[in-house]
């Protein structure tokens, strides 16, 4: 499993280390998953982190590491899209969109109170099409990353969630790509999105993201990060490590959150592949990989960004997050900081799946939500 990360932002890891382990755990054990990722750690250079792993429902180990609580929030970065893609999905169980809607239709009243996008294209591209990064915009001229949202945090304070500000900058470009043609992940995608979320649900992103999505799994209290705000539909909420695992139920066979009809267009691949060689799909906000006995869930996400002439001053965040479900019922979550290298977070996903696969018997522990 590859990690798929972006160019958002992770804040607030965890807090508790448990004493070190006097010998190694058994490699069949829950406590495999902390030494794994300890040692992931020290050879990587992370200081600081977290972790929370599950199984079936239930949450069997948490853990914080560097000084950091194993239950504070974490910035979850663009690990955040899964919960505006379900956000989307509860509104169309609702009959309050339809995968179909195009921009156009959706935010009618942002068009006539700004103006119509530069490409008269956009209008067009489908919430599926969003949904699934096919909507239009590339990665590497992606209007809410990179030099183009560094542009735009001088003059807007990233604690505002002013979404539309953003939009209307992002209007001003072309689409790089066909809607519909092709895939090409990017977060503009999902800005888009959570304006959606508000034009249909007529009251804030946040709000109803977390009363629709967030409440129904269990989780109490949730609320954006607050220094990551305008990030909020691509990158900008802050959960605990057992609060994600408990939105990630929102991908199980009872799924309390998506309809049936939902959930089968999640794991249908048709129209969906990120590759050539077909070994995984994007679908609500998550990359899927089919497999013997089901589906493999996850996403990853991430920032390093360094600015001094921000709205709110100087900028310096080198953060990520990793989030994984597995076909089996088991899942994990770690956070880290600083960031490391794509190679190093391949080598995170690959020793953790290992770890995941080779237990055999699961501790009963405690229900996830609340």
């Amino acid at each position: 499993m590859r990690p798929w990360g972006s160019i958002v932002a992770v804040f607030a890891l965890t807090s508790w280390m448990p004493p070190a382990a006097a010998q190694p755990a058994p490699p069949d054990s829950v406590e495999a998953f902390d030494q794994t990722l300890r040692a992931w750690m020290e050879r990587s250079h992370v200081g600081q982190g977290s972790l929370a792993v599950a199984y079936r429902g239930r949450l069997v180990y948490v853990a914080g590491y560097g000084g950091q609580a194993a239950d504070a929030p974490a910035g979850l970065a663009s690990n955040s899209k899964a919960i505006t893609a379900v956000c989307i999905a509860t509104l169309i169980r609702d009959g309050k969109l339809r995968l179909e809607t195009t921009v156009g239709e959706a935010l009618g009243d942002f068009f006539r109170r700004y103006g119509d996008p530069s490409d008269p294209r956009l209008k067009s591209v489908t919430v599926a099409q969003l949904l699934i990064h096919r909507g239009g915009y590339a990665r590497d001229r992606d209007p809410a990353t990179g030099s183009a949202f560094a542009d735009f945090l001088r003059a807007t304070s990233v604690r505002s969630t002013d979404y539309a500000a953003l939009f209307r900058r992002a209007l001003r470009e072309p689409l790089a790509i066909a809607p519909g043609s092709a895939y090409s992940y990017a977060n503009t995608h999902y800005l888009i999105l959570g304006l959606v979320v508000e034009a249909a649900a007529g009251r804030p992103y946040e709000e109803h993201c977390r009363d629709a999505v967030l409440a129904p799994l269990g989780i109490d209290k949730a609320a954006l990060n607050p220094h990551w705000r305008i990030m909020g539909p691509f990158g900008g909420w802050s959960l605990s490590g057992a609060q994600y695992l408990a939105f990630l139920r929102a991908f199980a066979q009872d799924s309390p959150v998506l309809s049936p009809d939902m959930r089968r267009w999640t794991f249908d691949d048709t129209d969906k592949w990120t590759n050539a060689d077909k070994s995984a799909f994007y679908s609500l906000g998550v990359l899927v990989r089919r497999t013997a006995n089901g589906f493999n869930v996850w996403h990853s996400g991430a920032i390093f960004y360094r600015t001094t002439n921000a709205y709110d001053g100087p900028i310096d965040a080198s953060f990520g997050a990793y989030a994984v479900l597995y076909d089996s019922g088991a899942a994990w979550f770690a956070s880290y900081v600083p960031l490391p290298s794509d190679a190093a977070r391949g080598e995170l996903d690959r020793e953790m799946g290992r770890v995941a696969r080779g237990i055999k018997s699961w501790p009963e522990g405690t229900p996830l939500g609340r």
